[in-house]
């Protein structure tokens, strides 16, 4: 079941990115770039946290001290957004390639 969010501004996007990565306890290696092309991407906040939190599951997977890169993000993006519209589908799409 999806429940429908308000679309988030990319700013608003970029903050929550920020906040979720930063409260992980792995170290996080995503340039300013990346993280405003993960920002530029229409997901809601939910949708991040999600994210963000089976990322921190998969590096947990891999052992202590993994950082976390721009890499795994893309990794887990197309895992774990497989409910999007066709949009926001391609959108992501596009990122992974890049």
């Amino acid at each position: 079941m999806k429940f429908p969010y308000d679309s988030l501004l990319p700013e608003e996007r970029k903050a929550i990115w920020k906040s979720e990565l930063g409260a992980l306890s792995h170290k996080v290696s995503i340039s300013a770039a990346a993280l405003d092309q993960l920002s530029s991407l229409d997901l809601d906040g939910r949708t991040i946290t999600n994210s963000v939190h089976i990322l921190a599951l998969y590096k947990n997977g891999e052992g202590e001290g993994r950082e976390i890169l721009v890499e795994d993000v893309k990794k887990v993006l197309l895992i774990s957004t497989g409910f999007q519209s066709d949009e926001v589908r391609g959108q992501i799409d596009e990122f992974c390639k890049s």
